[in-house]
Protein backbone atom coordinates (compact mmCIF):
# COMPACT_ATOMS: atom_id res chain seq x y z
CA UNK A 1 0.00 0.00 0.00
CA UNK A 2 0.96 3.63 -0.30
CA UNK A 3 1.39 3.88 3.45
CA UNK A 4 4.53 1.84 3.31
CA UNK A 5 7.65 3.62 2.18
CA UNK A 6 9.68 1.23 0.01
CA UNK A 7 12.49 -0.39 1.92
CA UNK A 8 16.11 -0.02 1.02
CA UNK A 9 17.56 -2.72 -1.23
CA UNK A 10 15.53 -5.44 0.43
CA UNK A 11 17.73 -8.14 -0.90
CA UNK A 12 21.46 -7.95 -0.29
CA UNK A 13 23.27 -7.64 -3.59
CA UNK A 14 24.98 -10.88 -4.51
CA UNK A 15 28.73 -10.17 -4.34
CA UNK A 16 30.67 -10.21 -7.59
CA UNK A 17 32.94 -12.77 -6.00
CA UNK A 18 35.47 -13.16 -3.25
CA UNK A 19 38.36 -10.74 -3.04
CA UNK A 20 40.47 -11.37 -6.14
CA UNK A 21 44.03 -12.67 -5.85
CA UNK A 22 46.90 -10.24 -6.45
CA UNK A 23 46.57 -10.73 -10.22
CA UNK A 24 46.78 -7.14 -11.38
CA UNK A 25 50.56 -7.27 -11.89
CA UNK A 26 50.25 -10.52 -13.86
CA UNK A 27 47.55 -9.04 -16.10
CA UNK A 28 49.60 -5.88 -16.65
CA UNK A 29 52.68 -7.89 -17.64
CA UNK A 30 50.59 -10.08 -19.95
CA UNK A 31 49.09 -6.97 -21.53
CA UNK A 32 52.54 -5.58 -22.32
CA UNK A 33 53.60 -8.88 -23.88
CA UNK A 34 50.47 -9.11 -26.04
CA UNK A 35 51.07 -5.55 -27.24
CA UNK A 36 54.70 -6.34 -28.05
CA UNK A 37 53.79 -9.34 -30.20
CA UNK A 38 50.76 -7.52 -31.65
CA UNK A 39 48.30 -10.15 -30.41
CA UNK A 40 45.12 -8.08 -30.41
CA UNK A 41 42.85 -10.87 -29.19
CA UNK A 42 45.12 -11.64 -26.24
CA UNK A 43 45.30 -7.92 -25.49
CA UNK A 44 41.51 -7.61 -25.60
CA UNK A 45 40.98 -10.65 -23.36
CA UNK A 46 43.46 -9.28 -20.81
CA UNK A 47 41.88 -5.82 -20.81
CA UNK A 48 38.51 -7.40 -20.22
CA UNK A 49 39.94 -9.41 -17.31
CA UNK A 50 41.50 -6.24 -15.89
CA UNK A 51 38.13 -4.51 -16.18
CA UNK A 52 36.50 -7.33 -14.22
CA UNK A 53 39.20 -7.07 -11.54
CA UNK A 54 38.76 -3.29 -11.27
CA UNK A 55 34.99 -3.73 -10.84
CA UNK A 56 35.53 -6.28 -8.08
CA UNK A 57 37.82 -3.82 -6.28
CA UNK A 58 35.44 -0.85 -6.79
CA UNK A 59 37.70 1.03 -9.23
CA UNK A 60 34.98 1.82 -11.71
CA UNK A 61 36.71 4.50 -13.80
CA UNK A 62 39.73 2.28 -14.65
CA UNK A 63 37.28 -0.58 -15.27
CA UNK A 64 35.35 1.48 -17.81
CA UNK A 65 38.58 2.49 -19.54
CA UNK A 66 39.77 -1.14 -19.74
CA UNK A 67 36.43 -2.36 -21.09
CA UNK A 68 36.34 0.44 -23.68
CA UNK A 69 39.81 -0.45 -24.96
CA UNK A 70 38.88 -4.16 -25.03
CA UNK A 71 35.73 -3.35 -26.99
CA UNK A 72 37.70 -1.51 -29.67
CA UNK A 73 40.10 -4.45 -30.03
CA UNK A 74 37.33 -7.04 -30.25
CA UNK A 75 35.73 -4.97 -33.01
CA UNK A 76 39.06 -4.77 -34.85
CA UNK A 77 39.56 -8.55 -34.83
CA UNK A 78 35.83 -9.12 -35.47
CA UNK A 79 35.33 -11.20 -32.33
CA UNK A 80 31.57 -10.84 -31.84
CA UNK A 81 31.44 -12.92 -28.67
CA UNK A 82 34.19 -10.91 -27.01
CA UNK A 83 32.44 -7.73 -28.08
CA UNK A 84 29.12 -8.99 -26.67
CA UNK A 85 30.69 -9.99 -23.34
CA UNK A 86 32.37 -6.61 -23.02
CA UNK A 87 29.22 -4.67 -23.87
CA UNK A 88 27.38 -6.70 -21.22
CA UNK A 89 30.14 -5.88 -18.70
CA UNK A 90 29.93 -2.18 -19.60
CA UNK A 91 26.16 -2.32 -19.10
CA UNK A 92 26.64 -3.83 -15.64
CA UNK A 93 29.09 -1.03 -14.83
CA UNK A 94 26.61 1.62 -16.02
CA UNK A 95 24.06 0.11 -13.61
CA UNK A 96 26.44 0.72 -10.73
CA UNK A 97 27.02 4.32 -11.84
CA UNK A 98 23.29 4.92 -12.52
CA UNK A 99 23.66 5.80 -16.22
CA UNK A 100 20.45 4.33 -17.58
CA UNK A 101 20.59 5.50 -21.21
CA UNK A 102 24.04 4.07 -22.05
CA UNK A 103 23.34 0.86 -20.15
CA UNK A 104 20.19 0.26 -22.22
CA UNK A 105 22.23 0.69 -25.41
CA UNK A 106 25.00 -1.59 -24.12
CA UNK A 107 22.60 -4.38 -23.18
CA UNK A 108 20.62 -4.09 -26.42
CA UNK A 109 23.77 -4.27 -28.55
CA UNK A 110 25.11 -7.18 -26.48
CA UNK A 111 21.85 -9.06 -26.93
CA UNK A 112 21.97 -8.63 -30.72
CA UNK A 113 25.55 -9.89 -30.80
CA UNK A 114 24.82 -12.94 -28.65
CA UNK A 115 21.98 -13.92 -30.99
CA UNK A 116 24.29 -13.55 -33.98
CA UNK A 117 27.19 -15.63 -32.58
CA UNK A 118 27.49 -19.30 -33.51
CA UNK A 119 27.17 -21.42 -30.32
CA UNK A 120 30.31 -23.49 -30.96
CA UNK A 121 32.66 -20.54 -31.22
CA UNK A 122 35.18 -20.42 -28.34
CA UNK A 123 35.55 -17.28 -26.27
CA UNK A 124 39.34 -17.41 -26.25
CA UNK A 125 41.91 -19.32 -28.27
CA UNK A 126 42.77 -22.71 -26.77
CA UNK A 127 46.51 -22.23 -26.32
CA UNK A 128 46.86 -25.38 -24.21
CA UNK A 129 44.30 -28.10 -24.93
CA UNK A 130 45.33 -30.23 -21.96
CA UNK A 131 42.95 -30.28 -18.98
CA UNK A 132 43.82 -31.66 -15.57
CA UNK A 133 40.16 -32.33 -14.68
CA UNK A 134 37.85 -32.56 -17.68
CA UNK A 135 34.28 -31.51 -16.91
CA UNK A 136 31.66 -34.28 -16.80
CA UNK A 137 29.82 -32.66 -19.73
CA UNK A 138 30.54 -29.80 -22.13
CA UNK A 139 29.87 -26.34 -20.73
CA UNK A 140 26.73 -24.57 -21.96
CA UNK A 141 27.14 -22.53 -25.13
CA UNK A 142 28.46 -19.12 -24.04
CA UNK A 143 26.27 -17.14 -26.48
CA UNK A 144 23.05 -18.65 -25.09
CA UNK A 145 24.14 -18.01 -21.53
CA UNK A 146 25.25 -14.50 -22.42
CA UNK A 147 21.91 -13.88 -24.10
CA UNK A 148 20.08 -15.08 -20.98
CA UNK A 149 22.19 -12.90 -18.68
CA UNK A 150 21.60 -9.87 -20.88
CA UNK A 151 17.86 -10.46 -21.07
CA UNK A 152 17.74 -10.71 -17.28
CA UNK A 153 19.71 -7.46 -16.98
CA UNK A 154 17.36 -5.77 -19.47
CA UNK A 155 14.43 -6.98 -17.38
CA UNK A 156 15.97 -5.35 -14.32
CA UNK A 157 16.42 -2.12 -16.28
CA UNK A 158 12.81 -2.15 -17.50
CA UNK A 159 11.61 -2.64 -13.91
CA UNK A 160 13.68 0.34 -12.78
CA UNK A 161 12.09 2.49 -15.47
CA UNK A 162 8.56 1.17 -14.75
CA UNK A 163 8.19 -0.65 -18.09
CA UNK A 164 6.76 -3.79 -16.61
CA UNK A 165 5.40 -5.49 -19.74
CA UNK A 166 8.80 -5.45 -21.54
CA UNK A 167 10.40 -6.53 -18.25
CA UNK A 168 8.14 -9.56 -18.01
CA UNK A 169 8.88 -10.46 -21.62
CA UNK A 170 12.65 -10.19 -21.05
CA UNK A 171 12.52 -12.28 -17.88
CA UNK A 172 10.37 -14.94 -19.57
CA UNK A 173 12.83 -15.27 -22.46
CA UNK A 174 15.76 -15.38 -20.02
CA UNK A 175 14.05 -18.11 -18.00
CA UNK A 176 13.60 -20.30 -21.09
CA UNK A 177 17.28 -19.88 -22.02
CA UNK A 178 18.50 -20.65 -18.50
CA UNK A 179 16.44 -23.84 -18.52
CA UNK A 180 17.83 -24.78 -21.95
CA UNK A 181 21.46 -24.42 -20.80
CA UNK A 182 20.67 -25.94 -17.38
CA UNK A 183 21.85 -22.87 -15.44
CA UNK A 184 19.98 -23.37 -12.16
CA UNK A 185 21.26 -20.17 -10.55
CA UNK A 186 20.16 -18.04 -13.48
CA UNK A 187 16.81 -19.82 -13.47
CA UNK A 188 16.32 -19.24 -9.74
CA UNK A 189 17.31 -15.56 -9.93
CA UNK A 190 14.94 -14.98 -12.85
CA UNK A 191 12.06 -16.74 -11.10
CA UNK A 192 12.64 -14.52 -8.09
CA UNK A 193 12.64 -11.42 -10.30
CA UNK A 194 9.42 -12.58 -11.97
CA UNK A 195 7.90 -13.10 -8.53
CA UNK A 196 8.76 -9.51 -7.60
CA UNK A 197 7.22 -8.27 -10.85
CA UNK A 198 4.03 -10.29 -10.31
CA UNK A 199 3.72 -8.75 -6.83
CA UNK A 200 4.04 -5.27 -8.32
CA UNK A 201 1.23 -6.06 -10.77
CA UNK A 202 -0.96 -7.63 -8.04
CA UNK A 203 -0.75 -11.17 -9.46
CA UNK A 204 -0.12 -12.82 -6.13
CA UNK A 205 -0.81 -16.45 -7.04
CA UNK A 206 1.75 -16.48 -9.92
CA UNK A 207 4.15 -14.61 -7.62
CA UNK A 208 3.87 -17.26 -4.94
CA UNK A 209 4.42 -20.01 -7.53
CA UNK A 210 7.53 -18.27 -8.92
CA UNK A 211 8.98 -17.74 -5.43
CA UNK A 212 8.29 -21.35 -4.47
CA UNK A 213 10.10 -22.65 -7.56
CA UNK A 214 13.02 -20.30 -6.92
CA UNK A 215 13.21 -21.43 -3.29
CA UNK A 216 13.43 -25.09 -4.32
CA UNK A 217 16.27 -24.31 -6.75
CA UNK A 218 18.23 -22.28 -4.18
CA UNK A 219 17.87 -25.09 -1.64
CA UNK A 220 19.04 -27.65 -4.20
CA UNK A 221 22.17 -25.54 -4.91
CA UNK A 222 22.68 -24.79 -1.19
CA UNK A 223 22.61 -21.08 -2.00
CA UNK A 224 21.78 -19.67 1.43
CA UNK A 225 21.60 -16.03 0.32
CA UNK A 226 19.19 -16.79 -2.52
CA UNK A 227 17.13 -18.94 -0.17
CA UNK A 228 17.00 -16.16 2.43
CA UNK A 229 16.00 -13.53 -0.14
CA UNK A 230 13.19 -15.72 -1.44
CA UNK A 231 11.92 -16.58 2.03
CA UNK A 232 11.80 -12.88 2.84
CA UNK A 233 9.85 -12.20 -0.35
CA UNK A 234 7.43 -15.02 0.50
CA UNK A 235 7.02 -13.54 3.97
CA UNK A 236 6.07 -10.18 2.44
CA UNK A 237 3.58 -11.90 0.15
CA UNK A 238 2.02 -13.84 3.04
CA UNK A 239 1.59 -10.58 4.96
CA UNK A 240 -0.19 -9.04 1.96
CA UNK A 241 -2.59 -11.99 1.89
CA UNK A 242 -3.13 -11.97 5.70
CA UNK A 243 -1.36 -15.28 6.30
CA UNK A 244 0.58 -14.03 9.29
CA UNK A 245 1.69 -17.37 10.76
CA UNK A 246 3.36 -18.55 7.50
CA UNK A 247 4.81 -15.05 7.13
CA UNK A 248 6.42 -15.21 10.56
CA UNK A 249 7.82 -18.65 9.80
CA UNK A 250 9.29 -17.44 6.48
CA UNK A 251 10.82 -14.34 8.09
CA UNK A 252 12.30 -16.38 10.95
CA UNK A 253 13.95 -18.81 8.53
CA UNK A 254 15.24 -15.91 6.41
CA UNK A 255 16.68 -14.21 9.48
CA UNK A 256 18.62 -17.33 10.48
CA UNK A 257 20.04 -17.67 6.97
CA UNK A 258 21.02 -13.99 6.74
CA UNK A 259 22.87 -14.34 10.05
CA UNK A 260 24.62 -17.48 8.80
CA UNK A 261 25.95 -15.75 5.66
CA UNK A 262 26.54 -12.44 7.50
CA UNK A 263 24.20 -10.48 5.20
CA UNK A 264 23.59 -7.56 7.53
CA UNK A 265 21.25 -5.64 5.25
CA UNK A 266 19.01 -8.67 4.75
CA UNK A 267 19.02 -9.27 8.50
CA UNK A 268 18.02 -5.65 9.16
CA UNK A 269 15.19 -5.67 6.60
CA UNK A 270 13.83 -8.93 7.99
CA UNK A 271 13.91 -7.66 11.57
CA UNK A 272 11.97 -4.57 10.46
CA UNK A 273 9.40 -6.79 8.72
CA UNK A 274 9.12 -8.95 11.85
CA UNK A 275 8.60 -5.79 13.91
CA UNK A 276 5.71 -4.77 11.64
CA UNK A 277 4.23 -8.27 11.96
CA UNK A 278 4.54 -8.27 15.76
CA UNK A 279 2.68 -4.95 15.87
CA UNK A 280 -0.14 -6.44 13.80
CA UNK A 281 -0.37 -9.39 16.19
CA UNK A 282 -0.22 -7.18 19.32
CA UNK A 283 3.14 -8.49 20.54
CA UNK A 284 4.52 -5.14 21.56
CA UNK A 285 7.70 -6.12 23.42
CA UNK A 286 9.02 -8.32 20.57
CA UNK A 287 8.09 -5.56 18.10
CA UNK A 288 10.11 -2.97 19.97
CA UNK A 289 13.06 -5.35 20.24
CA UNK A 290 12.98 -6.19 16.52
CA UNK A 291 12.81 -2.51 15.51
CA UNK A 292 15.69 -1.62 17.83
CA UNK A 293 17.90 -4.37 16.42
CA UNK A 294 16.98 -3.40 12.85
CA UNK A 295 17.83 0.25 13.51
CA UNK A 296 21.25 -0.65 14.89
CA UNK A 297 22.03 -2.83 11.89
CA UNK A 298 20.92 -0.20 9.35
CA UNK A 299 23.14 2.32 11.13
CA UNK A 300 26.06 -0.13 11.09
CA UNK A 301 25.87 -0.58 7.30
CA UNK A 302 25.08 3.14 6.78
CA UNK A 303 21.80 2.39 4.99
CA UNK A 304 19.94 5.67 5.44
CA UNK A 305 16.72 4.55 3.76
CA UNK A 306 16.42 1.49 5.97
CA UNK A 307 17.24 3.59 9.02
CA UNK A 308 14.60 6.18 8.09
CA UNK A 309 11.96 3.54 7.41
CA UNK A 310 12.64 1.87 10.76
CA UNK A 311 12.47 5.19 12.63
CA UNK A 312 9.14 5.88 10.96
CA UNK A 313 7.87 2.41 11.93
CA UNK A 314 9.03 3.03 15.50
CA UNK A 315 7.20 6.36 15.43
CA UNK A 316 3.99 4.65 14.36
CA UNK A 317 4.49 2.11 17.11
CA UNK A 318 4.95 4.86 19.71
CA UNK A 319 1.90 6.72 18.41
CA UNK A 320 -0.20 3.55 18.72
CA UNK A 321 0.81 3.54 22.40
CA UNK A 322 -0.27 7.20 22.71
CA UNK A 323 3.37 8.19 23.31
CA UNK A 324 2.96 11.27 21.15
CA UNK A 325 6.12 13.26 22.04
CA UNK A 326 8.25 10.15 21.57
CA UNK A 327 6.55 9.44 18.24
CA UNK A 328 7.18 13.00 17.05
CA UNK A 329 10.87 12.75 17.95
CA UNK A 330 11.23 9.52 15.97
CA UNK A 331 9.35 11.00 13.00
CA UNK A 332 11.64 14.05 12.99
CA UNK A 333 14.72 11.85 12.88
CA UNK A 334 13.21 9.94 9.95
CA UNK A 335 12.30 13.23 8.25
CA UNK A 336 15.90 14.45 8.42
CA UNK A 337 17.13 11.25 6.77
CA UNK A 338 14.47 11.30 4.04
CA UNK A 339 15.43 14.89 3.21
CA UNK A 340 19.12 13.96 3.06
CA UNK A 341 18.56 11.09 0.62
CA UNK A 342 15.80 12.95 -1.28
CA UNK A 343 13.20 10.22 -0.75
CA UNK A 344 10.03 12.20 -1.42
CA UNK A 345 7.55 9.41 -0.72
CA UNK A 346 9.05 8.73 2.67
CA UNK A 347 9.27 12.44 3.40
CA UNK A 348 5.63 13.14 2.50
CA UNK A 349 4.44 10.16 4.57
CA UNK A 350 6.37 11.13 7.66
CA UNK A 351 5.39 14.81 7.41
CA UNK A 352 1.71 13.80 7.29
CA UNK A 353 2.19 11.66 10.38
CA UNK A 354 4.12 14.46 12.10
CA UNK A 355 1.20 16.78 11.40
CA UNK A 356 -1.06 14.38 13.30
CA UNK A 357 1.32 14.44 16.27
CA UNK A 358 1.52 18.25 16.29
CA UNK A 359 -2.28 18.44 16.27
CA UNK A 360 -2.55 15.96 19.15
CA UNK A 361 -0.07 18.09 21.15
CA UNK A 362 -2.03 21.29 20.44
CA UNK A 363 0.66 22.78 18.18
CA UNK A 364 -1.68 24.13 15.51
CA UNK A 365 0.98 26.08 13.58
CA UNK A 366 3.31 23.05 13.48
CA UNK A 367 0.48 20.79 12.36
CA UNK A 368 -0.55 23.10 9.52
CA UNK A 369 3.03 23.58 8.33
CA UNK A 370 3.78 19.84 8.25
CA UNK A 371 0.41 18.97 6.68
CA UNK A 372 0.74 21.58 3.94
CA UNK A 373 4.21 20.38 2.95
CA UNK A 374 3.04 16.74 3.01
CA UNK A 375 0.06 17.70 0.85
CA UNK A 376 2.20 19.57 -1.68
CA UNK A 377 4.76 16.78 -2.05
CA UNK A 378 2.09 14.08 -2.04
CA UNK A 379 0.21 15.77 -4.88
CA UNK A 380 3.41 16.25 -6.88
CA UNK A 381 4.43 12.57 -6.72
CA UNK A 382 0.96 11.02 -6.58
CA UNK A 383 1.21 9.70 -3.02
CA UNK A 384 -2.42 9.24 -2.01
CA UNK A 385 -1.56 8.15 1.54
CA UNK A 386 0.19 11.43 2.37
CA UNK A 387 -2.50 13.49 0.62
CA UNK A 388 -5.31 11.79 2.55
CA UNK A 389 -3.57 12.12 5.92
CA UNK A 390 -2.65 15.75 5.33
CA UNK A 391 -6.16 16.66 4.21
CA UNK A 392 -7.62 14.88 7.24
CA UNK A 393 -5.42 16.92 9.61
CA UNK A 394 -6.15 20.22 7.83
CA UNK A 395 -9.89 19.51 7.78
CA UNK A 396 -9.88 18.74 11.52
CA UNK A 397 -7.98 21.98 12.23
CA UNK A 398 -10.18 24.21 10.07
CA UNK A 399 -12.68 25.14 12.85
CA UNK A 400 -9.80 26.14 15.15
CA UNK A 401 -8.06 28.26 12.52
CA UNK A 402 -11.32 29.96 11.64
CA UNK A 403 -12.31 30.60 15.25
Amino acid sequence: GEANTPRGPRRPLRPHGSTPPPAEDAYTQALQLYKRVEDSLGEANTLQALGDLYVRTDRLAPAEDAYTQALQLYKRVEDSLGEANTRKALGDLYVRTDRLAPLRDAYTQALQLYKRVEPARPTRPARNPRRTRPPPKPPPPPPALGEANTLQALGDLYVRTARLAPAEDAYTQALQLYKRVEDSLGEANTLQALGDLYVRTARLAPAEDAYTQALQLYKRMEDSLGEANTLQALGDLYVRTDRLAPAEDAYTQALQLYKRVEATLGEANTLQALGDLYVRTARLAPAEDAYTQALQLFQRVENSLGEANTLQAMGRFALSQRLVPEALGLYRRAEALYRTIHNMRGLSNVLAEEAKCHAMLGDIAGAIKAAQEALRIGQEIGNGYAVDWANEVLEALRPETQG
